[in-house]
């Protein structure tokens, strides 16, 4: 009986939140000690957060290149995504101007021409 309550629940939901739901509920249904299902939600938990990185990276560096921003403080207008350029680590913030092909202002590191094709010698 105890269950049906979260059947319910993950069958209201729309398609594609069911496996994240499912995900989510899956430690509580696992048999045997409680530190067991604490390491597998652990587990879980660290998956999904890398997962919302990775969205969140994608999303800020996509907003960057559209709109040809050069620096973080052209992202201060727009606090959603100032929070999520903000929550990136340092590595990947400062990753986030040069892939999105805008160079930063003032002193950033150009990158690399790329390596000429291999031709004939004289």
């Amino acid at each position: 009986m105890d269950w049906l309550i979260p059947l319910l629940v993950i069958s209201r939901l729309p398609r594609q939140r069911r496996a994240e739901v499912t995900e989510q509920l899956l430690p509580l249904a696992l048999p045997g000690p409680a530190s067991n299902r604490l390491a597998f939600a652990a587990l879980a938990a660290d998956r999904q957060v890398r997962r919302q990185a990775q969205v969140e990276t994608q999303v800020v560096k996509e907003a960057v290149s559209a709109a040809g921003f050069t620096q973080a403080s052209d992202l201060a207008p727009f606090p959603g995504l100032n929070a999520a350029f903000n929550r990136l680590d340092a590595v990947t913030q400062a990753d986030v101007f040069v892939s999105a092909g805008n160079a930063p202002s003032g002193g950033g590191v150009a990158p690399a021409p790329p390596p000429a094709p291999p031709g004939p010698t004289p």
